[in-house]
């Protein structure tokens, strides 16, 4: 490995550190359960995605392609649930009436996604 290559990795690592240092103050300084759940949710994919990225750089020359192939199938498990994970918690919040912050805009819905009938709602 070239050590421009191992530069970036680390430059990608370190940023992916920062977004995850900047997720834990969020967790610790937002206000309710709802913001607090919204905070981790955005930066965890992309913290993941600068993790994922810096260690296919540093395998990219190896002889194990394999590597590669693990690297992708967790960045895309991390992309699915860590989103419908966060919104299962928030519904769950919503349905036991954990209270909001006076100052949260907008009203949550627990309300189905799809009618009866099969149709998506609008």
């Amino acid at each position: 490995m070239t050590p421009l290559v191992e530069l970036i990795a680390a430059i990608l690592d370190l940023l992916a550190a920062v977004l995850f240092m900047g997720s834990g103050i969020g967790l610790v300084r937002l206000p309710d359960f709802y913001t607090r759940c919204h905070s981790p949710t955005k930066v965890v994919s992309l913290g993941f995605l600068l993790f994922t990225a810096a260690a296919a750089l540093r395998h990219a020359d190896s002889e194990h392609a394999g590597v590669l192939v693990r690297l992708a199938l967790l960045l895309g498990l991390v992309f699915v649930t860590v989103p419908i994970s966060a919104q299962m918690l928030m519904r769950a919040g919503i349905a036991n009436d954990v209270p909001r912050h006076p100052g949260t805009r907008g009203e949550p819905s627990i309300e189905p996604l799809i009618e009866p009938d099969g149709q998506a709602r609008r």
